[in-house]
């Protein structure tokens, strides 16, 4: 007989088909899913008998088992995007099962295993294995808040020619905790004993995401 296994996992393209030799024809045939042809398809993964009966009630039978390949599953390491409005993201996908010899198209038009410089959206891929046999997966890549600042004046300078101001930064969005870098050569979030000047700090985030903020203080008048 000719055996065709089932080519996709899960699917129902394969066939088997009985020879017969020897005895008296005609011959029957009576297959364990109720055919009575020599050739039978569209079949599933599974066993089958078939009893071939010749002109003088003469039996024989055969048994076949159809296989299938593994189920084809996909998966992905995904590196998430660092900053708001950047295309850092990459998504590198594994594939097992099926039939080895994985082809993939991207909803962005690439063509490999791994993508790179992505910004946030859904990206759907389709891996055809050697078969033809098909899967489609979607991964979303999400996008940090916007980092942002924010600079507060706690204390204004009392008198001319004082140093007593005192301001305080905090972030906000992004990836915490945050980092501040202030003109001064100061890290601290709040800053005291000031004069009168403008003073500029870089809010920087767990991702190295960056921005930047400037306060102006000013005396009274003499």
């Amino acid at each position: 007989g000719n055996i065709q296994d089932v080519e996709c996992n899960g699917g129902s393209n394969g066939s088997l088909s009985v020879m017969v030799t020897g005895g008296t024809p005609p011959y029957t045939y009576e297959w364990s899913n109720m055919a009575t042809t020599p050739s039978i398809n569209g079949l599933v993964a599974g066993s089958y008998t078939v009893v071939v009966t010749d002109a003088n009630d003469c039996i024989t039978s055969q048994f076949y088992t159809l296989t299938e390949p593994e189920e084809m599953t996909v998966s992905g390491q995904i590196t998430e995007i660092a900053c708001n409005g950047t295309a850092t993201g990459a998504i590198n996908l594994t594939v097992e099962g099926g039939t080895p010899g994985y082809s993939f198209a991207w909803s962005n038009g690439a063509t490999t295993s791994t993508i790179t410089d992505l910004s946030a959206a859904d990206y759907t891929v389709t891996v055809t294995d050697a078969s033809d046999c098909e899967k489609i997966e979607t991964v979303t890549l999400m996008s940090p808040d916007a980092l942002t600042g924010t600079i507060t004046t706690n204390a204004p300078i009392s008198c001319d020619g004082g140093s007593d101001g005192s301001v305080t930064a905090a972030g906000m969005g992004g990836s915490g905790p945050y980092r501040y870098d202030w003109s001064t050569g100061s890290k601290m979030a709040t800053l005291t004993g000031l004069e009168a000047a403008t003073y500029t700090v870089t809010i920087t985030d767990a991702n190295d995401c960056e921005t930047v903020g400037s306060v102006t203080l000013m005396a009274p008048a003499a």
